[in-house]
């Protein structure tokens, strides 16, 4: 039940909602969502983090980042991509104590960071 009350799961294909949750948690969500929906590498040869999804969605997290990404893309199917600085400042907000930050994924973690 905890996890439906954040209105995450069902359905997320076309959701164009983020999740209800507490605000200090967010990042460690984010981290997850890339994890699961993103890509985290190189884009001619700069720092890149994509995040693939609908939309509305996607457009929601861009303003709640304040970080300049950009969306291209059918609406569901959508990419939602940040490179260079902004790439870099993404990976701070999820990753906030570098290599030490748990949980994630390893083979996610950006050998540019």
């Amino acid at each position: 039940d905890f996890v439906r009350n954040l209105s995450h799961l069902k359905n997320k294909t076309k959701s164009e909602s983020l999740p209800n949750i507490d605000e200090k948690y967010f990042d460690n969500w984010l981290r997850g969502f890339i994890d699961g929906d993103g890509y985290i590498g190189y884009g001619t040869n700069t720092p890149m983090i994509q995040i693939k999804g609908y939309r509305g969605r996607l457009q929601k997290l861009n303003n709640k980042l304040e970080i300049d990404g950009g969306i291209s893309g059918k609406e569901n199917s959508c990419r939602l991509t940040f490179y260079g600085n902004n790439a870099r400042n993404l990976a701070q907000k999820i990753y906030p104590n570098g290599k030490e930050t748990e949980p994630k994924l390893n083979r996610k973690f950006p050998d540019w960071f």
